[in-house]
């Protein structure tokens, strides 16, 4: 892609490069943004969208490579973990835009570990600008941090280029992202990511359910527990947005509403509104309400019967209708207007 030269030169560090990187790097490269990214790890389709890759293994190297790279103009900073904040600002005195994805203070609350809480203000307090997920995610955060910098919100949507024509006979539901048993949930804290009820309501109510797993077990455990479902593997981002365009519906619905959950904008929304289908929500979250208000799907608890549902296509015209406006492409000039801030 074209480099404008007057635009400033950024630094994208990231432990993961998770689909959300690759988003904002996408449409601001196709803005002119040169972005080089510092990553432990990227998987080889997404190279593409970075004009450099450099790989820190350790938080030495990753010093090294940021007092290296002197004509870095803003470091974008995504985590987690946290310390990549500590350890650019610590080598930089270049503006520092800290992209909160998560925090352990918005998972627990008051009752969060002492090192991770030490870890995420140093953050907030040494960033230039702070970047959140959603609305009541940011306004938590912000508080419980006392920071009153600059920050903005930007939710995890899809580039408009990478859009599906959704198939107008598509049936089924289909979930994506990350799942497990209650096996694997044992001592772990995403415990709304148990999908063993919910998949024992669907196949209750015979209706065809497809998982598409980032994480989890694999597919031997969906037959030791019985679960009527169509396990269909892994895909990498774009295959997958292709695939979810067959289906009728496209589900969000978390067992826990903890404080995560409850405020938070799952990049599997946008993936949907993406792929061109309806949403089956969870009740009482901000993405639920966020269906309801723009017409996009409906919402249940997570305990409920699986009710008949209703015709998708009404609620697919209106994903087509809403889903432009909501764009990456318009996302990122939030991020812009804050890059002009912190310089």
């Amino acid at each position: 892609m074209r480099v404008d030269p007057n635009k400033p030169v950024l630094g994208f560090v990231t432990q993961h490069c998770c689909i959300r990187v690759v988003k904002e790097a996408h449409c601001l490269r196709k803005k002119g943004y040169k972005i080089r990214l510092f990553t432990h790890r990227v998987p080889s389709y997404e190279q593409i969208f970075f004009d450099d890759i450099n790989i820190h293994k350790s938080r030495k190297l990753l010093k090294e490579l940021v007092k290296q790279n002197e004509d870095v103009d803003i470091w974008h900073v995504h985590n987690e973990p946290t310390n990549l904040v500590q350890d650019v600002v610590e080598m930089t005195d270049k503006p520092v835009v800290f992209d909160v994805h998560d925090l352990h203070a918005c998972r627990v609350g008051e009752e969060i570990d002492e090192h991770f809480r030490a870890s995420e203000q140093r953050a907030f307090d040494e960033c230039s600008g702070v970047i959140h997920v959603s609305e009541p995610y940011g306004d938590y955060g912000n508080k419980f941090y006392n920071y009153t910098g600059p920050s903005t919100v930007v939710y995890s949507s899809t580039p408009v280029d990478w859009y599906q024509k959704p198939k107008n006979n598509g049936g089924g539901v289909v979930y994506e992202g990350g799942m497990h048993t209650p096996l694997s949930l044992k001592n772990s804290p995403h415990k709304d990511r148990d999908f063993s009820a919910l998949a024992q309501h669907f196949m209750e109510a015979e209706v065809p359910l497809y998982f598409y797993s980032a994480v989890g077990e694999g597919q031997g455990l969906f037959y030791k527990y019985g679960w009527g479902v169509n396990w269909m593997g892994s895909r990498d981002h774009f295959r997958l947005l292709s695939e979810l365009r067959q289906y009728g519906w496209g589900l969000i619905l978390f067992p826990e509403k903890s404080n995560q959950v409850r405020w938070g904008m799952p990049n599997k929304l946008f993936d949907y509104l993406a792929a061109g289908i309806p949403i089956i929500g969870t009740k009482d979250t901000c993405f639920g309400d966020f269906i309801a208000e723009n017409g996009l799907g409906i919402n249940l608890s997570y305990y409920d019967d699986i009710p008949e549902l209703p015709d998708p296509q009404p609620y697919r015209e209106n994903v087509l209708k809403v889903r432009d406006s909501l764009s990456m492409d318009n996302e990122i000039k939030k991020v812009e207007r804050l890059y002009d801030q912190v310089l």
